[in-house]
């Protein structure tokens, strides 16, 4: 080949006899051919062997060269071809890989959402160093993140996630081995033989066989059937899903990631006087995976429960057969049995994730529990059961262990007590009501008697901006505040208690109609209802257990509520578009409250408690919120022509209205909004709703107002954009980028005598 494109033109320039004509064609054309190839890539941004960025041009010393050369001696190596130029992000170029992913309720969760945004990332082909030992290292967008570009970034890029998913006061390295000994002088790192990992664990490998130190870390995604499923970055210059055994000699140990939520929930560790489990008599039926279990021994006069990691723990066990622990983490002492075969029984420890196997493979292969999932013969032995696999468990009092051992004749009886922990429910959807849809519903296990510390943020609906005022308690039918201490009775349900984050709406200053203040005369208070308020009109049969809970309300007719203990309002705020009994739409309502015709009103319907409920800022009640008072809602017709004229008035057929309640004051606007029920394309019978806590300049929440044409009445809405908002929210009609409309609201008016026309 030719080195230069000079060489390539002196060769044409050789074949100029008639012989060589046809070579010097051919030449030619591959000049061009060339030359074309060359200017498509520089286009294209593509760089061939030859096409170097190191700035410097390639010259080599001749005896032609003269002393003064002013050119550098200099011969193009692998780093020349860099383009330190390329591939080079911002913070807002990586946080746009994950800006779109919801985030999820706990730590483990989130650290998994990261990881897997990040699959298929890859190093820099075009920007590198090469190292002095030859190898080629492509700049990453963890590395620029940490600040080590082209460094080794498989613990980098588990720090990235980390930090992205939120996780605090945990150690984030660049090197794989340093973060090892860093999370192990913390005090959270578990080697793979103590400990079973988690999903939004740490997993840290060392997958060179010629060394004994950590070379890459990555990020577990599942851990089912004796694999662990991890995403692991720098994987031939990648991110990518990669499955190890359980058992791998690559797995070191694991980095425990403080599974701790932003809407965490604080379970009180027990007291000695707080009873765990309840001693009772073994039987091969309570081996299902549902229930818990204490396993304990009794030896000179002391009894002792074996945890996850079979150290011998002393319990008291009183003379009612209760079992007490000030143990500081009570679920290493729970284990549950699942079967694993027709013959052995699979005993996992709840704490720590372990199985209970006493095995012997060899003189330095054994022991009592394991990471791995296997089974365990469970033989029954007179109120209790016997464990044995190829081994048997011993006891060792004196060190305060549980141990293997091959004599059968020590292998001890263990004792069996039954826990019945409790699960306690923090539900932000109400029991699934369609409007507050996308709020978190989880749950916290914990003991009758404990107390937990109420959570004091939660995660909000997706339609709408809220923020948690409280949490009611509809098993004991109890109002709290965010982070009120509660004991637990049982298990228990918790709704959410929501406010909207902001009720100053917004002013669209090109479409605001002019009002005049009328404060002086008029005193307008508004106020925002929430789903809660139904309790004063509701009772409730609560299911909940470890897996689910659920809840049926209805209505009551007569009697007092179970609330505050008053007379039932037999009144319910309704969510039209529902019929599943929710505390929104309880069966057997009466529909006295939901009159069909407009401007009716129903014998009844309105009384002075009524009115206290709702229009009176003094009584507090869940599931209703004072906003203060508004003014400039009413506009002063000063038209003779008009039917109007001389009048105050506000008429939604005309114009939108939103509330801010900062300035305590209404902005009305020129044009219309609607529900999705209000709003009619056809023949124009419905056009508008007066809705002064919604619109689309505030509390949009990343949503999208929809939008509808009317002409209006008189066409005076021609070629005019109006806004439309979702009173349903469901699969059938409507989706979470538009947003919901808070419609449960209310305004009392007190006013002097003038005249006034007010048309909702």
């Amino acid at each position: 080949m030719f080195k230069n494109i000079n060489q390539y033109l002196t060769k044409i320039k050789q074949c100029n006899r008639m012989q060589h004509r046809f070579l010097s064609i051919a030449l030619c054309l591959s000049l061009i051919t060339v030359l074309c190839v060359f200017w498509y890539l520089k286009q294209t941004g593509i760089t061939l062997a030859g096409d170097a960025f190191c700035g410097i041009k390639e010259h080599i010393h001749s005896d032609e060269c003269k002393s003064a050369c002013e050119l550098e001696e200099h011969i193009h190596i692998e780093s020349c071809y860099s383009d330190i130029t390329a591939d080079l992000e911002t913070a807002d170029d990586w946080e746009a890989s994950f800006a779109n992913i919801n985030r999820a309720t706990t730590t483990a969760e989130n650290i998994v959402l990261l990881a897997k945004s990040q699959l298929g990332c890859k190093e820099s082909e075009i920007n590198f160093q090469v190292s002095a030992d030859g190898i080629r290292r492509g700049i990453t967008r963890y590395g620029q993140w940490y600040g080590n570009p082209y460094g080794d970034w498989s613990a980098m890029f588990a720090s990235f996630c980390l930090y992205y998913a939120g996780v605090e006061d945990v150690p984030k390295n660049a090197g794989p081995q340093s973060m090892l000994l860093k999370w192990d002088e913390q005090g959270i790192y578990k080697s793979a033989d103590e400990y079973s990992p988690k999903i939004g664990n740490l997993i840290f490998l060392n997958k060179n066989s010629e060394t004994d130190s950590c070379n890459s870390v990555a990020i577990i995604i599942g851990n089912a059937n004796d694999t662990i499923t991890v995403i692991e970055g720098d994987v031939d210059n990648e991110v990518k899903e990669v499955t190890y055994a359980i058992n791998s000699t690559e797995i070191l140990g694991y980095g425990l990631v403080p599974d701790v939520s932003e809407y965490s929930v604080l379970v009180e560790p027990p007291k000695t006087a707080d009873s765990i489990a309840t001693q009772t008599t073994f039987e091969r039926s309570m081996l299902t995976s549902s229930n818990r279990f204490v396993l304990y021994t009794v030896q000179n006069g002391n009894t002792y429960a074996i945890d996850g990691t079979g150290k011998a723990v002393q319990i008291l066990v009183d003379e009612n057969g209760k079992i007490r622990t000030d143990y500081e983490n009570p679920d290493l002492l729970l284990w549950t049995f699942s079967r694993y075969n027709n013959s052995s029984t699979a005993i996992q420890n709840v704490g720590s994730g372990r199985y209970l196997h006493p095995y012997y493979n060899s003189a330095t292969d054994n022991g009592i529990t394991t990471p791995g999932r296997w089974g365990t013969t469970v033989t029954a032995s007179g109120n209790g059961a016997k464990l044995s696999h190829s081994a048997y468990i011993a006891l060792d009092a004196q060190n305060e262990q549980f141990v293997m051992t091959r004599t059968q004749n020590q292998n001890i009886t263990f004792l069996i007590g039954m826990s019945s922990p409790c699960t306690v429910w923090f539900d932000g959807t109400n029991g699934g009501i369609m409007s507050l849809g996308g709020a978190d519903n989880s749950s916290v296990s914990a003991f009758t008697d404990s107390v937990i510390t109420l959570p004091t943020n939660w995660k909000s609906p997706v339609k709408y901006d809220y923020t948690l005022k409280g949490w009611y308690d509809i098993t004991n039918h109890k109002y709290y505040s965010p982070g009120d201490r509660v004991t637990v009775t049982g298990n228990m349900v918790f709704y959410a208690d929501w406010k909207a984050t902001t009720y100053d709406i917004g002013k669209f200053n090109s479409y605001t109609d002019s009002t005049i203040s009328t404060n002086k005369f008029i005193t307008t208070r508004i106020f925002d209802y929430g789903a809660l308020l139904n309790v004063l009109s509701e009772s409730v049969s609560v299911t909940a257990d470890a897996n689910s809970h659920s809840e049926t309300w209805r209505l009551i007719t007569s009697g007092n509520n179970l609330y505050n203990g008053e007379p039932t309002l037999n009144f319910i705020l309704r969510d039209w578009d529902r019929g599943n009994e929710d505390i929104s739409y309880p069966s057997g309502h009466n529909d006295r409250n939901n009159p069909t015709s407009a401007g009716s009103v129903y014998p009844g319907l309105y009384t002075d408690t009524i009115r206290d409920v709702f229009f009176n800022p003094d009584v507090k009640l869940p599931g209703k919120e004072y906003l203060g008072e508004g003014d400039h809602l009413f506009q002063l017709c000063e038209d003779p022509s008009h039917s109007y004229y001389g009048y105050y008035y506000y008429n939604s057929e005309l114009n939108a209205a939103s509330y801010n309640q900062s300035d305590q004051r209404f902005y009305v606007y020129d044009y219309l909004e609607g529900t999705r029920d209000s709003v009619d394309n056809g023949d124009g019978g419905n056009y508008s709703d007066f809705l002064p806590l919604n619109s689309p300049y505030a509390n949009l929440n990343g949503k999208t107002p929809q939008t509808y044409t009317y002409n209006g009445i008189e066409n005076e809405y021609v070629g005019t954009t109006h806004y439309v908002y979702d009173s349903r929210y469901n699969d059938n009609n409507n989706t979470t980028n538009n947003i919901s409309t808070n419609y449960w609201f209310g305004t009392l008016k007190d006013f002097q005598a003038l005249y006034m026309i007010i048309r909702w």
